[in-house]
């Protein structure tokens, strides 16, 4: 079924699904470039992940799956990811994500 988030919405078809095939360090420095994230800083990101349209995740509605680790956890990781620096792990640590 569609994604339900208020705000959310797919990407045109001619957009490309830029995450796939990277691997966890890739996605993090892509993730963290304002040129690629909406021109966030990494404060900015912890802010985004803070946001209703994030947190839509973990009480997603009838027929999704939540995403599996508690919301707190997660956002205290984010933090903690943060305020050491936002490091990325070491470069081919592990396998390619997937796109859709």
């Amino acid at each position: 079924m569609p994604p339900g988030a208020p705000g959310w919405h797919l990407p045109s078809p001619a957009t490309l699904m830029i995450w796939q095939g990277l691997n966890d360090h890739q996605l993090c420095e892509l993730f963290k470039d304002p040129n690629q994230n909406g021109n966030r800083s990494v404060g900015q990101i912890v802010e985004h992940m803070s946001t209703p349209l994030v947190l839509w995740g973990w009480n997603p509605g009838d027929g999704r799956t939540p995403v599996p680790m508690p919301e707190a956890q997660f956002l205290a990781k984010v933090k903690e990811w943060a305020a050491k620096g936002a490091a990325c792990p070491a470069d081919g640590s592990a396998s390619p994500t997937n796109g859709r």
